[in-house]
Parts: structure tokens; sequence; C-alpha cells
């Protein structure tokens, strides 16, 4: 089966710390794996590595076939990362995603509010996102990630803040996605019970290596 997510003996040091030492891991076509830890050992750094946004000390790392490196990235994978702004933080949550959507030019207005309807919220109310709580912001990152149905998606906590119902419904949605379109997904949280139910392999961030949980 095809390797989707690759890295191959991967080092980072954040200061006069090392968040990863050597750490390898496949992800096949088709899978999904969670990422647990604690706050600080690391969840976000790898996603962010990932993507592009930061490069390993040592090793290599591919997402789709390419080789992440120097800036580069998979442009077709979705990502969320529990940092990431939004493009307007007093629009509606409608004109965010009806922003990032004209980037790709692949999302039209019925599939924003298909998505948004997903993940509870609103498309034609008049709240701007400054007035969002942290939950609601996280399900709408999840709406940007899955609106122009990405084959890979790398997710860095997406049910964290969330009360237990909505992440429910979240992880709903996460699993249907993995069933009928066959995506592949990586995903972190701090807390192993929030994800586990929808992974396939799950890994714990311990001494700065990946310890498999099953």
């Amino acid at each position: 089966m095809e390797t989707v997510i690759g890295l191959k003996e991967v080092t980072k040091h954040f200061g006069d710390s090392v968040l990863f030492d050597g750490i390898s891991l496949e992800v096949k076509r088709g899978e999904s794996v969670g990422i647990v830890g604690e706050s600080g050992s690391g969840k976000t750094m790898l996603v962010k590595m990932l993507c592009g946004l930061v490069s390993p000390d040592g090793g290599s790392i591919q997402v789709e076939g390419r080789q992440i490196k120097d800036g580069r990235f998979a442009e077709t994978a979705g990502v969320m990362l529990d940092d990431m702004e939004f493009p307007a933080p007093y629009g509606t949550g409608y004109e965010n995603l009806r922003q990032v959507a004209e980037i790709g030019g692949r999302v039209n207005s019925r599939d924003i509010s298909r998505i948004m309807h997903l993940v509870r919220i609103e498309p034609a109310s008049r709240t701007i996102l400054e007035r969002y709580t942290p939950a609601m912001k996280q399900r709408l990152k999840v709406a940007m990630v899955l609106m122009e149905d990405p084959q890979t998606v790398l997710l860095d906590g997406p049910v964290c803040g969330m009360a237990e119902d909505r992440a429910s419904e979240i992880r709903r949605l996460l699993s249907s996605r993995i069933k009928e379109a066959g995506i592949t997904m990586l995903l972190t949280d701090r807390e192993q019970e929030s994800i586990e139910g929808i992974c396939t392999r799950l890994y714990r961030i311990s001494d700065r290596k990946l310890l498999k949980i099953f």
C-alpha cells in the first residue's frame, strides 16, 4: 500500500531542548494515525514540519510523494494548526471560508454552506469571528480544512476545548470522511480518549520518541 506520510529519522531541536530524536513513521493511504502528548511535547511542531512551515534538523519528511524541505509543501494536503489565523477576524464565519475558498477556486457557496452545517455553524449568521468562542473557532478550522475535500489531512488538536457533544460530532464527521472518501489523516491531541476512536493507529510522544499505543 502507498505511503502517503513518511518521516525517517527526524530530529528537531527547540532552543536547547530536543523535541524529537530520530523518529520514524509511515502512514499508508486510507489510514488515520493519531499522535498524543502533553502540552509542549512537540505535537504542533510535528504538524508544522509535515506541512513545510518548519524544517527538521535532521532526517527526511515526505507527504504525498513530495520531499518536504526548504519551504516546500504538499499543496493538495489540508492542514489545521492549533495557532493558525483566519484571514478576516472582523468577518463572519462564512466570509472567512469564502476568502480561503477564493484562493483555490475549487469551492462554491453551496459547498461552504454545506460544510458549515456539518460543523454546526449557521452560514447566514452575522456573528463576526472575533466573537466566536474558542470551540467555535476550532469547528470553523475543521470546516476550512475539509471544504476542498483533500485526500490527505493534517489536524493539530481538532477537538481541543470542545464540549463532548460537539467533539463527538466532529469525530463522526472525520470518521465519515475516512470511510466514504478514503482520506489519509494524521491528527494530534493532548488526550488519548479524544481521538482514539477514529484512529487506526495511535502513538504517544514520550522521551523524544513516538511510542506506539496500538
